[in-house]
């Protein structure tokens, strides 16, 4: 059962490591979004830089959801791709035990 506690760790910072980079690049594109918005709507650089923290703010949550779907949409099909999950099912491993980080990260959001 170690074997099981290490890979449930490399499973959550693996997660947790896609879910913090795909949120940042998720946030970048919708600030680029809204950036080009304001620029066309004629509002200057120095009321844009001010009000930029408050959009990151508020695009967090709108962010977060997708952001862990693509996570674990990622380590799961990497996961599979790598015969992993074939691998512990075949040692005995339930499919339960495997998908708890998962729940983890998810319950944390």
């Amino acid at each position: 059962m170690k074997i099981l506690g290490l890979y449930n760790r490399h499973i959550l910072v693996s997660v947790v490591t896609l879910l913090f980079l795909s949120s940042a690049a998720f946030v970048l594109l919708l600030f680029l979004g809204w950036w080009v918005r304001m620029m066309r709507e004629g509002v200057a650089a120095e009321q844009f830089l001010e009000a930029s923290p408050y959009f990151v703010i508020m695009a967090v949550p709108t962010v977060l959801p997708i952001a862990f779907v693509v996570a674990v949409s990622s380590v799961v099909s990497r996961v599979a791709f790598q015969n992993e999950l074939l691998a512990l099912s075949s040692s005995g491993v339930p499919l339960r035990s495997i998908t708890v980080p998962l729940y983890f990260v998810a319950v944390l959001l």
